[in-house]
């Protein structure tokens, strides 16, 4: 938490202006850009809360099939190399995948980006 509390508080100091234009585009031309992924393996969820859309009488979770590994490398190989944190299940269920072990195979790669930081939004149930 140390790092994102010394990125908020230069964000702070830098500003809006002139400076954070000339910095971001600096940034873009040494090629230190990093992208921060966030994204659902598949669209299913174990619980049915009264508050989720989850939940909502015309949802079928038949609808949507979870991602496929094809799909998943081609994201992966355009978009991990530059990732540098990685959410997976920002609305559904990650672990409900199907093929989880696989994606997970794939994001701890080395290869593929070696500092990433991988982190689950998960009910864990």
């Amino acid at each position: 938490m140390g790092k994102l509390t010394t990125y908020y508080k230069l964000y702070k100091f830098i500003g809006s202006g002139n400076l954070m234009r000339i910095l971001l585009d600096s940034v873009r031309i040494l090629k230190m850009r990093y992208l921060v992924v966030r994204f659902d393996p598949n669209w299913i969820c174990n619980l049915r809360c009264r508050m989720c859309y989850f939940s909502a009488e015309n949802y079928n979770s038949e609808m949507i099939q979870p991602m496929s590994t094809v799909l998943f490398d081609k994201i992966a190989s355009d978009l991990f190399p530059r990732t540098k944190i990685l959410f997976l299940g920002c609305g559904a269920e990650p672990l409900m995948s199907p093929k989880i072990t696989d994606h997970l195979d794939r994001c701890l790669s080395s290869k593929l980006s070696p500092k990433l930081n991988l982190f689950f939004c998960s009910n864990f149930l």
